[in-house]
């Protein structure tokens, strides 16, 4: 039987995963309201309505390569904890406006994780995704390009 978010496509990872994607290119959010409280809300949502804040990405949910096999194996928790290093390593080419408010973001979705029972302590994901932030970390930060938008994060 498949459990519910391999039914509707993880979407709380794939929350997850747009967060890491918005910070990754920084692009402006459309939405009226800031995109750190829709996030929030979005995930409250999920969590009221039955979704697993403990889940594993599972392959076999899958029939063909997704945007979800760099993921495969990761809690949601897990996949926040990549977006911290990542953001972590392109401090150096961000404002720290940006940098603090995306900190305050992954803070803020964490929390809510937490409170709807995530577990911190967990056997880790494959390796290769936190051993290839760790070189890149080494070598050069992820390219973020601040916007306005993230800019505008801090100051709420």
């Amino acid at each position: 039987t498949m459990s519910l978010s391999a039914v509707y496509q993880y979407p709380v990872h794939s929350a997850l995963i747009a967060l890491r994607k918005h910070l990754r290119k920084g692009t402006e959010s459309k939405s009226s309201s800031s995109p750190e409280s829709s996030l929030v809300r979005t995930l409250r949502v999920l969590f009221e309505h039955g979704f697993e804040p403990n889940e594993r990405v599972d392959r076999t949910a899958f029939t063909e390569k997704t945007a979800f096999d760099e993921f495969v194996g990761f809690a949601p928790i897990q996949i926040l904890a990549l977006v911290a290093l990542e953001l972590d390593g392109a401090k150096g080419e961000l404002d720290a406006a940006v940098v603090n408010s995306g900190s305050k973001l992954i803070a803020d979705t964490a929390e809510l994780l937490v409170r709807s029972g995530a577990r911190l302590s967990l056997d880790p994901p494959p390796a290769a995704p936190f051993a290839d932030i760790r070189r890149r970390r080494t070598q050069r930060p992820l390219p973020v390009r601040p916007t306005s938008a993230m800019r505008s994060w801090h100051r709420r």
